[in-house]
Protein backbone atom coordinates (compact mmCIF):
# COMPACT_ATOMS: atom_id res chain seq x y z
CA UNK A 1 0.00 0.00 0.00
CA UNK A 2 1.36 3.39 -1.02
CA UNK A 3 -0.41 6.60 -0.02
CA UNK A 4 -0.28 9.16 -2.86
CA UNK A 5 -1.27 12.66 -1.87
CA UNK A 6 -1.03 16.32 -2.71
CA UNK A 7 -0.05 16.93 0.91
CA UNK A 8 3.48 17.44 2.14
CA UNK A 9 4.91 14.66 4.29
CA UNK A 10 4.54 16.62 7.53
CA UNK A 11 0.78 16.80 6.90
CA UNK A 12 0.30 13.02 6.73
CA UNK A 13 -1.95 11.90 9.63
CA UNK A 14 -0.35 9.76 12.33
CA UNK A 15 -2.91 7.04 11.71
CA UNK A 16 -1.36 6.52 8.26
CA UNK A 17 2.17 6.39 9.63
CA UNK A 18 1.11 3.75 12.15
CA UNK A 19 -0.23 1.32 9.54
CA UNK A 20 2.34 -1.44 9.11
CA UNK A 21 1.07 -2.05 5.56
CA UNK A 22 2.17 1.45 4.49
CA UNK A 23 5.89 1.64 3.76
CA UNK A 24 6.00 4.31 1.04
CA UNK A 25 4.25 7.67 0.82
CA UNK A 26 4.24 9.77 -2.35
CA UNK A 27 3.71 13.43 -1.44
CA UNK A 28 3.34 16.84 -3.12
CA UNK A 29 1.45 15.24 -6.03
CA UNK A 30 4.29 12.80 -6.65
CA UNK A 31 7.24 15.17 -6.30
CA UNK A 32 8.71 13.03 -3.52
CA UNK A 33 8.51 9.43 -2.32
CA UNK A 34 9.54 8.63 1.24
CA UNK A 35 10.14 5.28 2.90
CA UNK A 36 8.44 6.23 6.16
CA UNK A 37 9.81 3.18 7.98
CA UNK A 38 13.34 4.45 7.43
CA UNK A 39 12.50 8.16 7.07
CA UNK A 40 14.39 7.99 3.77
CA UNK A 41 13.67 9.87 0.53
CA UNK A 42 13.80 7.46 -2.40
CA UNK A 43 12.59 9.78 -5.19
CA UNK A 44 12.52 13.55 -5.87
CA UNK A 45 11.15 15.61 -8.75
CA UNK A 46 11.36 19.39 -8.22
CA UNK A 47 10.03 22.35 -10.20
CA UNK A 48 12.33 23.93 -12.72
CA UNK A 49 13.61 27.26 -11.27
CA UNK A 50 12.40 29.10 -14.37
CA UNK A 51 8.85 27.87 -13.71
CA UNK A 52 9.14 29.05 -10.10
CA UNK A 53 10.24 32.50 -11.25
CA UNK A 54 7.33 32.75 -13.68
CA UNK A 55 4.75 31.88 -11.02
CA UNK A 56 6.30 34.21 -8.47
CA UNK A 57 6.36 37.10 -10.96
CA UNK A 58 2.74 36.37 -11.82
CA UNK A 59 1.86 36.27 -8.13
CA UNK A 60 3.35 39.71 -7.56
CA UNK A 61 1.56 41.17 -10.57
CA UNK A 62 -1.81 39.61 -9.74
CA UNK A 63 -1.54 39.72 -5.91
CA UNK A 64 -2.01 35.97 -5.50
CA UNK A 65 -1.88 33.96 -2.28
CA UNK A 66 0.52 31.03 -2.32
CA UNK A 67 1.67 27.90 -0.57
CA UNK A 68 5.07 26.39 -1.39
CA UNK A 69 6.16 22.87 -0.49
CA UNK A 70 9.84 22.48 0.39
CA UNK A 71 11.60 19.54 2.03
CA UNK A 72 8.38 17.87 3.22
CA UNK A 73 6.96 21.08 4.74
CA UNK A 74 4.17 23.31 3.45
CA UNK A 75 4.72 27.06 3.84
CA UNK A 76 1.80 29.44 3.42
CA UNK A 77 1.38 33.14 2.63
CA UNK A 78 0.71 34.73 6.00
CA UNK A 79 -2.27 36.64 4.57
CA UNK A 80 -3.94 33.37 3.61
CA UNK A 81 -3.03 31.76 6.94
CA UNK A 82 -4.60 34.63 8.92
CA UNK A 83 -7.67 34.67 6.67
CA UNK A 84 -8.28 30.97 7.32
CA UNK A 85 -7.44 31.36 11.01
CA UNK A 86 -10.08 34.07 11.31
CA UNK A 87 -12.81 32.91 8.95
CA UNK A 88 -12.11 29.25 8.19
CA UNK A 89 -12.42 27.73 4.74
CA UNK A 90 -15.27 25.89 3.05
CA UNK A 91 -12.82 23.82 0.99
CA UNK A 92 -10.63 22.37 3.74
CA UNK A 93 -10.39 22.06 7.49
CA UNK A 94 -9.32 25.17 9.38
CA UNK A 95 -7.59 23.01 11.97
CA UNK A 96 -5.72 21.08 9.27
CA UNK A 97 -4.33 24.28 7.75
CA UNK A 98 -3.29 25.76 11.08
CA UNK A 99 -1.41 22.68 12.27
CA UNK A 100 0.18 21.68 8.96
CA UNK A 101 1.28 25.04 7.49
CA UNK A 102 4.03 27.46 8.49
CA UNK A 103 3.07 31.08 7.74
CA UNK A 104 5.67 33.16 5.89
CA UNK A 105 5.32 36.94 5.68
CA UNK A 106 7.39 37.35 2.52
CA UNK A 107 6.64 34.06 0.84
CA UNK A 108 7.74 35.36 -2.57
CA UNK A 109 11.27 36.07 -1.39
CA UNK A 110 11.31 32.84 0.61
CA UNK A 111 10.36 30.85 -2.49
CA UNK A 112 13.00 32.60 -4.61
CA UNK A 113 15.67 31.75 -2.06
CA UNK A 114 14.64 28.08 -2.24
CA UNK A 115 13.62 27.81 -5.90
CA UNK A 116 16.01 24.93 -6.61
CA UNK A 117 14.12 22.58 -4.28
CA UNK A 118 10.42 23.44 -4.50
CA UNK A 119 8.19 20.38 -4.76
CA UNK A 120 4.89 22.14 -5.43
CA UNK A 121 3.26 25.58 -5.51
CA UNK A 122 -0.40 25.99 -4.60
CA UNK A 123 -2.33 29.12 -5.54
CA UNK A 124 -5.56 29.57 -3.56
CA UNK A 125 -8.59 31.67 -4.41
CA UNK A 126 -11.55 32.87 -2.39
CA UNK A 127 -13.32 33.86 -5.63
CA UNK A 128 -13.80 31.14 -8.25
CA UNK A 129 -14.31 33.74 -10.98
CA UNK A 130 -10.86 35.06 -10.16
CA UNK A 131 -9.47 31.52 -10.45
CA UNK A 132 -10.89 31.23 -13.95
CA UNK A 133 -9.27 34.54 -14.89
CA UNK A 134 -5.86 33.47 -13.61
CA UNK A 135 -5.88 29.87 -14.82
CA UNK A 136 -4.94 30.68 -18.48
CA UNK A 137 -1.95 32.67 -17.22
CA UNK A 138 -0.79 29.83 -14.98
CA UNK A 139 -1.25 27.38 -17.85
CA UNK A 140 1.41 29.33 -19.77
CA UNK A 141 4.06 28.18 -17.29
CA UNK A 142 6.80 26.35 -19.15
CA UNK A 143 8.39 23.15 -17.81
CA UNK A 144 5.53 22.59 -15.38
CA UNK A 145 2.51 20.40 -14.70
CA UNK A 146 -0.71 22.21 -13.77
CA UNK A 147 -3.48 20.49 -11.82
CA UNK A 148 -6.07 20.93 -9.05
CA UNK A 149 -7.04 19.04 -5.90
CA UNK A 150 -9.69 21.54 -4.75
CA UNK A 151 -12.19 23.59 -6.76
CA UNK A 152 -10.54 26.79 -5.47
CA UNK A 153 -6.86 26.10 -6.11
CA UNK A 154 -4.35 25.72 -8.92
CA UNK A 155 -1.28 23.57 -8.31
CA UNK A 156 2.02 23.88 -10.14
CA UNK A 157 4.46 20.96 -10.14
CA UNK A 158 7.52 19.89 -12.07
CA UNK A 159 7.48 19.26 -15.80
CA UNK A 160 6.85 15.53 -15.41
CA UNK A 161 5.67 15.51 -11.80
CA UNK A 162 2.54 13.51 -11.09
CA UNK A 163 1.31 10.68 -8.95
CA UNK A 164 1.54 8.53 -12.08
CA UNK A 165 5.24 9.29 -12.56
CA UNK A 166 5.99 8.59 -8.92
CA UNK A 167 4.11 5.29 -8.96
CA UNK A 168 5.77 4.27 -12.21
CA UNK A 169 9.13 4.70 -10.47
CA UNK A 170 7.95 2.83 -7.39
CA UNK A 171 6.49 -0.22 -9.10
CA UNK A 172 9.67 -0.59 -11.14
CA UNK A 173 11.70 -0.35 -7.93
CA UNK A 174 9.51 -3.03 -6.31
CA UNK A 175 9.45 -5.31 -9.35
CA UNK A 176 5.69 -4.97 -9.82
CA UNK A 177 3.76 -4.57 -13.07
CA UNK A 178 1.51 -1.78 -14.25
CA UNK A 179 -1.43 -4.17 -14.66
CA UNK A 180 -1.06 -5.16 -10.99
CA UNK A 181 -1.52 -1.58 -9.81
CA UNK A 182 -4.86 -0.46 -8.38
CA UNK A 183 -5.33 3.25 -7.65
CA UNK A 184 -8.14 5.19 -6.03
CA UNK A 185 -8.66 8.94 -6.27
CA UNK A 186 -11.18 11.77 -6.23
CA UNK A 187 -9.75 14.90 -7.89
CA UNK A 188 -7.95 16.17 -11.00
CA UNK A 189 -4.52 15.59 -9.47
CA UNK A 190 -5.40 11.86 -9.54
CA UNK A 191 -6.28 11.82 -13.25
CA UNK A 192 -2.97 10.58 -14.70
CA UNK A 193 -2.63 7.98 -11.93
CA UNK A 194 -6.13 6.60 -12.49
CA UNK A 195 -5.53 6.33 -16.25
CA UNK A 196 -2.16 4.63 -15.66
CA UNK A 197 -3.33 1.99 -13.18
CA UNK A 198 -4.30 -1.53 -14.14
CA UNK A 199 -7.50 -0.76 -12.27
CA UNK A 200 -8.28 2.94 -11.85
CA UNK A 201 -11.07 3.64 -9.37
CA UNK A 202 -12.89 6.90 -8.71
CA UNK A 203 -14.51 7.60 -5.39
CA UNK A 204 -18.26 8.16 -5.34
CA UNK A 205 -17.58 11.76 -4.33
CA UNK A 206 -14.95 12.25 -7.04
CA UNK A 207 -14.95 15.00 -9.64
CA UNK A 208 -17.04 14.04 -12.69
CA UNK A 209 -13.99 14.33 -14.95
CA UNK A 210 -12.26 11.60 -12.95
CA UNK A 211 -15.28 9.31 -12.97
CA UNK A 212 -15.34 9.52 -16.75
CA UNK A 213 -11.84 8.02 -17.12
CA UNK A 214 -12.03 5.50 -14.25
CA UNK A 215 -12.53 1.78 -14.75
CA UNK A 216 -14.90 1.68 -11.78
CA UNK A 217 -16.67 4.08 -9.42
CA UNK A 218 -16.85 2.94 -5.81
CA UNK A 219 -18.86 4.34 -2.91
CA UNK A 220 -18.03 7.75 -1.43
CA UNK A 221 -15.58 8.48 1.34
CA UNK A 222 -18.31 8.60 3.98
CA UNK A 223 -19.46 5.08 3.13
CA UNK A 224 -16.24 3.02 3.07
CA UNK A 225 -15.63 3.47 -0.66
CA UNK A 226 -11.92 2.59 -0.41
CA UNK A 227 -12.60 -0.48 1.71
CA UNK A 228 -15.33 -1.71 -0.63
CA UNK A 229 -13.03 -1.36 -3.64
CA UNK A 230 -10.24 -3.26 -1.87
CA UNK A 231 -12.62 -6.10 -1.01
CA UNK A 232 -13.99 -6.19 -4.56
CA UNK A 233 -10.75 -6.07 -6.54
CA UNK A 234 -7.75 -6.77 -4.30
CA UNK A 235 -9.33 -9.41 -2.08
CA UNK A 236 -11.62 -10.85 -4.77
CA UNK A 237 -14.74 -10.45 -2.65
CA UNK A 238 -17.47 -9.46 -5.07
CA UNK A 239 -19.86 -8.19 -2.41
CA UNK A 240 -20.58 -4.45 -2.57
Amino acid sequence: VCVCTGRSLNAIPDVIRELKEVKYVATSNGARITNINKNETVYENYLDPSAVDYILDLSIKENLMLEVFIDNQAYIDERLYREIEKNGSKYRSRRYVLISRKPIKDIINFARENKEKIENINIFFTDLKRLEEIKPLVNKTKKATITQSFPNNIEVGGENTSKKTALSFLIEKLGAKQEELMCLGDALNDMAMIKFAGIGIAMGNAWDELKEVADYVTDDNNNDGVGKAIYKFALNNKKD
